[in-house]
């Protein structure tokens, strides 16, 4: 019967009208939103006119509301898969505005960060217009690694989203060094009571010896729940020097000890224990290292 579009003060004139009941209704995209600007609204309900009279206007103001969502954000640790409290996290909106936002407990205040909380979540005070935002981690939970790049984009165009964030823990890798003395030539020289042979050494790098790591004590993943990774004196890591420098598989953060199972025939086995201690450096830093050098004496 007649098409209307508001003008730039929101206004729309219906063409004239013969007697009749009329059904007004919202013309919408294809997901039953009307979009203004680049912006969601929800339609409003169809309603009914009635056109009984001559030369009478029927007057309508309707209002349209944003599209909005309700965001909630859950952090996991990436190792264990168990949610992460204290991770602190701002949102941006696709102009790079800032979003803000109004809180009445303990105190009426605003507030532009949000944190997870003992059980992993945060639900946002207030609901988002639907569009695209950017989420930026600006305090990760120690032990873990930031988000790639430190922020990550999100798509809101439902009532109801949980964002799943994951950080990787950091870890620890040990290297072993270990060098003993090879025979490397004979030097001979005439003394006044013969012939001296003398045996002349070098050191180089021992294949084959065999190394043991232990965790120095109980070993836990930053999670909400603690989670046991390796009981203090528990064997984690095993190892066999080549002709290069050994490692260990990636440890976790955390206090470990080190000794030599077994060396080469011929070699007197280390018998020094090794502290290692891997500490966090920071949300950026995604392997410690730290080594140990080990070298065997000759049996004589």
């Amino acid at each position: 019967m007649d098409t209307l579009t508001t003008n730039a003060d929101g206004l729309a004139l219906s063409k004239d009208l013969p007697y009749g009941t009329y059904t007004v209704k919202e013309i919408t995209n294809e997901d039953g939103l009307v979009i203004v600007d680049g912006k969601y609204y929800n339609p409003i309900d169809p309603f009914d006119v009635e056109v009984n009279s001559n030369g009478t206007t029927i007057t309508k103001i309707l209002s349209n509301y944003p599209s909005t969502t309700q965001l909630k954000v859950y952090k996991r640790n990436g190792d264990t898969n168990i949610p992460v409290k204290d991770m602190t996290f701002e949102l941006y909106r696709e102009d790079g505005s800032l979003v803000e936002m109004e809180v009445n407990y303990p105190e009426h205040k605003v507030i532009s960060q949000f944190t997870t909380a003992s059980n992993g979540y945060v639900d946002l005070p207030q609901k988002l217009e639907w569009g695209i935002y950017t989420l930026k981690e600006v305090k990760t939970p120690d032990g873990l690694l930031n988000i790639p790049n430190g922020e990550m984009q999100i798509s809101l165009y439902q009532d109801e989203i949980v964002i799943d964030v994951i950080n990787e823990a950091a870890k620890g890798q040990i290297t072993i060094n270990k060098t003993g003395h090879v025979l490397s030539s004979v030097s001979n020289s005439t003394t006044e009571y013969g012939e001296l042979y003398s045996l002349i050494y070098s050191d180089t790098s021992l294949v084959d010896t065999e190394w043991e790591i232990y965790a120095a004590e109980d070993i836990k993943a930053n999670d909400i729940n603690d989670t046991l990774l390796y009981s203090k004196d528990e064997l984690v890591d095993t190892i066999t020097t080549g002709d290069k420098a050994a490692l260990s598989k990636e440890l976790p953060l955390g206090k470990y000890y080190v000794k030599e199972k077994t060396t080469l025939n011929g070699y007197i086995l280390d018998k020094n224990i090794y502290d290692i201690e891997f500490k966090y450096e920071g949300d950026t830093i995604k392997l410690v290292n730290d080594e140990v050098n080990s070298f065997n004496d000759i049996q004589i």
